[in-house]
């Protein structure tokens, strides 16, 4: 087989990250999904970033097991971006405050 193709396969590598119960590991990614979403402070969200990479070191997570996952966020990131470019969300704002359903 191919050790290039896409693979969800669970790899023990022994590291602290593999020790640790799902549970654990669910909650940790809940709590730092709802910081990120809330928290809307780019220097924040840059540490948040920095500290995953460092945790992925740590764990001994090759990049090209998260390569892919990588690149579809990367590319609905530039999806959105143009879309707000393009059609621009401020265009919803308004035509809503203009309705009434907005007061701000």
């Amino acid at each position: 087989m191919n050790n290039n193709s896409f693979n969800l396969a669970y790899r023990d590598r022994g590291t602290w990250l593999d020790r640790a119960s799902g549970a654990t590991k669910l909650l940790a990614f809940i709590f730092l999904s709802g910081i990120s979403m809330i928290v809307l402070d780019t220097r924040f969200l840059i540490f948040l970033v920095i500290l995953s990479l460092i945790v992925l070191k740590i764990s001994r997570v090759k990049f090209s097991e998260v390569s892919f996952l990588i690149k579809l966020v990367v590319f609905f990131y530039d999806y959105q971006s143009v879309d707000d470019l393009c059609f621009g969300t401020w265009l919803w704002c308004s035509a809503l405050s203009l309705q009434g359903y907005y007061f701000w």
